[in-house]
């Protein structure tokens, strides 16, 4: 987009990726060779059709400059039900869209054409899909309102969740003169461009993306480390004045959604009675302590081992400590 005349880099250019660059040199080689190709380098995602602003617009002409319904209109002439709700687009077919961009090859991904995306309440999420997909280019058009009126963290939220390049529209911050945005430098006049692309539109999404109607069928995980320990453990009865170690094991079970997950045990210590302890520490094995991806009903064996020397002093009573396992993950 450095070429292009309606947008302009704020303040030094941000290092990208090689994957970014290669996709842009693929770019400018589909414009220099006019190679169309099988599957488009870019795609734009109309997920709301509403604005919050009024650029150019007036009584006669409510749509104005982008002719696109705004709030206001919308609700002075009483279309709230029919446009307002339905001026945004479902997640589930944002979802399907966005997966099938990326089935097909497509590099960049931008979430609006005329609407303002921060609208919608679902934005940052949207976001963040196309982030996971791992789209090089993720952009956004924006007047610098929209949601962010209600959430002045959005746009600090929109780049947390992997935006790429997120321009200004508005001429009053950008100091931009708006013209004829994003068209091909062929020689073609605008309106024969716009022509060409919205048949060649019609076609691929007709062919490609007509799946997206079908029924499907589905279900979700809930995040889940569920860890069930068996017990109490017992070493018996302590012989006074026999050297010997005692063993103990007591069974545990590990159910996990995450990507990985590490079992743990907090400091053994020593096993008390009263206020008399044993000289040597209580130590605490554990047959598994650490998964690389999901697992159900995985079984860990437990193993305490305890030292008593023959010269230990040994209180009547019941010795014991009571110890902490803890199962965690860093990839929920």
């Amino acid at each position: 987009m450095s070429k292009d005349p309606t947008f302009r880099v704020l303040g030094q250019a941000p290092t990208r990726s090689e994957r970014y660059q290669a996709y842009r040199r693929e770019w400018d080689r589909r414009e220099a060779d006019l190679d169309a190709s099988d599957h488009p380098v870019h795609v734009d995602l109309e997920t709301v059709a509403v604005c919050d602003l009024r650029c150019g617009s007036s009584e006669e002409d409510p749509q104005g400059f982008c002719q696109i319904w705004t709030h206001e209109h919308i609700r002075t002439q009483g279309f709230d039900e029919h446009t307002y709700q339905r001026g945004y687009m479902d997640p589930v077919l944002y979802g399907r869209l966005l997966q099938q961009c990326a089935d097909m090859g497509v590099s960049s991904i931008k979430l609006n054409y005329r609407g303002e995306p921060s609208l919608h309440p679902r934005i940052v999420s949207f976001v963040r899909e196309a982030a996971e997909l791992g789209f090089p280019d993720i952009m956004m058009n924006t007047n610098g309102n929209g949601g962010a009126r209600k959430n002045p963290e959005l746009f600090a939220q929109l780049v947390d969740a992997g935006i790429t390049d997120l321009a200004n529209a508005a001429t009053a911050a950008s100091g931009l003169t708006i013209t004829a945005a994003n068209v091909p430098r062929t020689g073609l006049d605008t309106d024969t461009v716009k022509t060409q692309m919205a048949a060649l539109a019609v076609s691929f999404f007709s062919a490609k993306l007509a799946r997206a109607a079908g029924g499907d069928v589905g279900g979700t995980v809930p995040a889940t480390l569920a860890l069930t320990v068996g017990g109490p453990a017992s070493f018996g009865a302590f012989a006074p004045g026999v050297d010997r170690e005692y063993v103990a094991t007591a069974p545990a079970n590990v159910i996990s959604t995450a990507g990985n997950a590490a079992l743990s045990v907090s400091d053994p210590g020593y096993l008390a009675n009263g206020t008399f302890s044993l000289a040597e520490a209580l130590r605490v094995e554990l047959s598994k302590a650490a998964w690389t991806a999901p697992v159900s009903n995985d079984p860990v064996t437990i193993t305490f081992r305890q030292h008593i020397a023959a010269t230990q002093p040994l209180r009547t009573g019941s010795y014991s400590r009571t110890l902490t396992f803890t199962l965690s993950t860093t990839a929920p």
